[in-house]
């Protein structure tokens, strides 16, 4: 996603508009970033996450991985998906309960306002 918005002096007005801009990273963050991990070597892991829904995740008695956690962190962040995160094979793999949602929504708005700090 990152690529694409800094082509914004090249493409203002694609990028501009919200519905278009989010078109666009729908169709193409995930394949450019698939090439940038994969050009630049990273982990197997780490380029599963770049495109969760095409991996095979219903192997019964598998271990959490980094997958999982990205798919879970979607969830959380997406209102109508968040009512059926702690019942979804993700949040059950990373063991993740009702009752710790409110303490990870505290450390990422702290983490986010800690990053928003930085930046400034």
């Amino acid at each position: 996603m990152l690529y694409i918005l800094s082509k914004h002096d090249e493409y203002p007005e694609l990028l501009e508009d919200p519905e278009a801009r989010q078109a666009l990273i729908e169709e193409w963050a995930a394949p450019i970033g698939q090439s940038i991990v994969a050009d630049w070597d990273f982990s197997d892991e780490i380029q599963a996450t770049l495109n969760p829904n095409g991996q095979d995740r219903s192997q019964p008695g598998r271990k959490a991985d980094l997958v999982d956690v990205v798919l879970a962190s979607k969830a959380a962040l997406n209102e109508e998906e968040r009512a059926n995160l702690v019942g979804s094979r993700e949040a059950q793999r990373l063991q993740l309960t009702e009752d710790q949602l409110p303490l990870i929504d505290e450390a990422f708005q702290n983490k986010l306002d800690s990053l928003v700090t930085a930046v400034r």
